[in-house]
């Protein structure tokens, strides 16, 4: 396993019309049960593995059945149990574990059994649902309620995923962003996954693929722009060339960090999550021409930053976003 391609926690492509959850809840830091990279409990982007960690040890809990859908993205559990994902028809998908009345209802697991909590076609069966949805917490005084992101496409789209019928709270277009013709906003989030600050109060998306790609920032309360940034998007919507495929991964440093390919080679940003200004104190990584970075960076657990290329190398870099070595 590594660094997933674009999806905010690793996992293949799921083809059939199941979810296979893992019963690891009790073994990871503070009981978040997702063992994969890039899936930490504040869905930023971190990873509670690192490379030598044996990810055999996790068995099979439970299996999700899903009606006629195709899924691409990872499913996330909120610390309710309640698990989330997006489906290749464009509908969110809610579970939780419920009291079992039948044994043809559920797919049953002793007493209680997981049910389809809510099902709702927020982005249209046109939009494959392909990146992961992230958590927030911290958005209410309450500590029991969150708010789960999703994006597809150009939209994006929140809920409170804490009540017992999860209700949506915004939704945005985000070429209503776009300066110029909308015609010509071709943004898309494709697999690239949002990611949001340990606080909840800020989302990053970095949509693509094509060569006027651009990152947000943007508040969770109602999904604007967030004022602070110098450029909002990054870079701003006249520049050319700059394209992402990758997630965005936000660094203990408050970093923001994610892989572009810039000019038909892979560069790595990294940008002040405060500002939106790019870091160039360390230098410019850049990969050889044609080599590209199509995975997402993970933020291992002493900050360090790992991400994969084309070429089938791992680059590392230090906590202070310095290149450190890449391997095969």
């Amino acid at each position: 396993a590594g660094p997933s391609r674009g999806r905010g926690c690793a996992g293949g492509m799921m083809r059939d019309t199941a979810i296979v959850l893992l019963a690891v809840g009790a073994l990871l830091p503070g009981g978040y049960p997702c063992p994969a990279w890039r899936c930490g409990g504040s869905h930023n982007g971190t990873s509670f593995y690192d490379p030598k960690s044996d990810l055999s040890l996790y068995p099979y809990s439970n299996v999700l059945q899903v009606d006629g859908a195709g899924i691409s993205s990872s499913a996330v559990q909120a610390n309710d149990g309640t698990v989330f994902v997006g489906g290749h028809d464009g509908y969110i998908r809610v579970f939780r574990k419920q009291q079992a009345t039948s044994s043809t209802d559920f797919w049953r697991t002793e007493t209680t059994a997981w049910a389809e909590l809510y099902k709702s076609p927020e982005f249209g069966s046109s939009c494959q649902i392909l990146s992961t949805p992230t958590i927030l917490y911290g958005t209410s005084s309450d500590p029991s309620v969150y708010t789960v992101v999703f994006s597809c496409g150009r939209r994006v789209v929140a809920i409170d995923g804490s009540k017992n019928t999860p209700t949506k709270l915004w939704t945005i277009d985000l070429c209503d962003y776009f300066v110029g013709a909308l015609e010509n906003c071709e943004w898309q989030s494709g697999t690239s996954s949002p990611v949001a600050t340990t606080t909840g109060d800020v989302i990053y998306l970095c949509v693509g693929p094509s060569n006027r790609g651009a990152c947000f920032a943007l508040k969770s309360a109602d999904g604007s722009l967030l004022t602070s940034w110098a450029q909002n998007p990054f870079p701003s919507s006249d520049s050319s060339n700059m394209m992402f495929t990758s997630s965005p991964a936000l660094l203990p440093t408050g970093t923001l960090a994610v892989g572009a390919n810039l000019g038909g080679a892979g560069v790595m940003l990294f940008l002040d999550s405060l500002t939106g200004l790019r870091d160039f104190s360390k230098g410019e990584f850049k990969l050889q021409n044609g080599v590209l970075f199509t995975s997402s960076p993970a933020v291992l657990p002493d900050g360090s930053l790992v991400i994969c290329s084309t070429d089938g190398q791992l680059h590392k870099f230090k906590p202070d976003n310095e290149y450190e070595w890449s391997k095969p």
